[in-house]
């Protein structure tokens, strides 16, 4: 029997076997671990193709200052990160919903995860593997291309937020590894800052 292409409620004979919430004490230290140490490939990666693009091209100056409104346009990733995923979940049939989770610092809120997900939505394994990897390989692939570009003191805000969407992805990453570890036609529940994988009985 052919699988639905859209899923919007788990098919019969599934049971859930396997939850990861990111955001679980526990998880969140590993997960941080594991951001730092993504900084160092996604940097070597972005600052080395950027020394590449401005050794083939030679020098071409500009200005070094740090501008306040292009630090923002870098930190801008974060958020496109999410539109990504969102594209992505309606390429799979369901309307994203996005948001944040927040932390209280004195009197502040400030978020420490932005999420794109949809409710009631389910994914088969395929599907959530392309929407949880798209971010990091398109805005990475879209960097590098400008970096191939743009002036040499542009390029240095591009690499750095690649670093930031790289570090930034190891939850999509670990949630891919995750759902790789079972068969095609598993199931997975997207649930913001969790996901729950089913298997047939």
């Amino acid at each position: 029997m052919d699988q639905p292409r859209t899923l919007t409620e788990l098919p019969p004979g599934y049971q859930p076997d396997y939850h990861l919430s990111v955001t679980d004490p526990k998880q969140l230290v590993w997960l941080n671990i594991l951001a730092l140490v993504a900084i160092v490939p996604f940097a070597a990666l972005s600052f080395g193709w950027l020394a590449l693009a401005g050794s083939l091209r030679g020098a071409d100056g500009g200005s070094t200052s740090i501008n306040l409104l292009l630090i923002l346009l870098t930190l801008l990733v974060l958020p496109l990160h999410e539109l990504v995923h969102g594209v992505f979940i309606r390429w799979a049939g369901h309307t994203p919903r996005y948001g944040a989770k927040y932390t209280q610092l004195g009197p502040l809120k400030l978020p420490y995860v932005l999420f794109a997900t949809t409710d009631d939505g389910f994914f088969w394994r395929n599907q959530f593997v392309v929407i949880a990897l798209a971010p990091v390989v398109l805005i990475t692939l879209a960097g590098l291309l400008l970096m191939s570009v743009l002036p040499i003191w542009l390029g240095y805000y591009v690499a750095v937020a690649l670093v930031l969407n790289g570090s930034g992805a190891v939850g999509d990453l670990w949630m891919t590894v995750v759902a790789l570890r079972y068969a095609p036609d598993a199931v997975v529940r997207d649930e913001a800052d969790s996901i729950t994988v089913f298997r047939r009985s």
